[in-house]
């Protein structure tokens, strides 16, 4: 398999739901991008596409600013990836770029939203 890279609202075609972030990163120019290195569950449709037991997976957002982290683990105070129920985008007027969001329903609970110029998905071989 060659390496994938899903672009902006491209990433309709993954599901993330029940992956998990198991990284995050501030990187470029200034560390003004964000990685998040991503624990992702895969997809059935995709099983004969990709290997999902030899890749990498990572979530890079461009130019990220307002950014609003907050999520709690809660007794028994355990700790882990955390585990998204829910992302979303929207884009922003004037394509100005897009607010994502991150909900986390499970162990922890929160959520991590921000704006960004652009992101994408990518599937690396390892």
């Amino acid at each position: 398999m060659k390496n994938r890279e899903y672009i902006n609202q491209e990433i309709d075609q993954i599901n993330l739901n029940e992956s998990g972030i198991i990284g995050i990163l501030w990187k470029g120019e200034n560390e003004i991008d964000l990685e998040l290195i991503i624990d992702w569950c895969g997809q059935y449709e995709l099983k004969d596409e990709i290997d999902f037991n030899n890749i990498s997976t990572k979530l890079i957002f461009e130019f990220c600013h307002d950014i609003n982290f907050n999520f709690k683990h809660k007794p028994p105070y355990t700790i882990g990836a955390l585990e998204i129920t829910e992302f979303t985008y929207n884009q922003l007027p004037d394509n100005e770029g897009y607010f994502i969001e991150f909900r986390f329903d499970f162990q922890p609970n929160g959520y991590i939203k921000f704006n960004c110029s652009n992101f994408k998905f990518i599937v690396e071989d390892k």
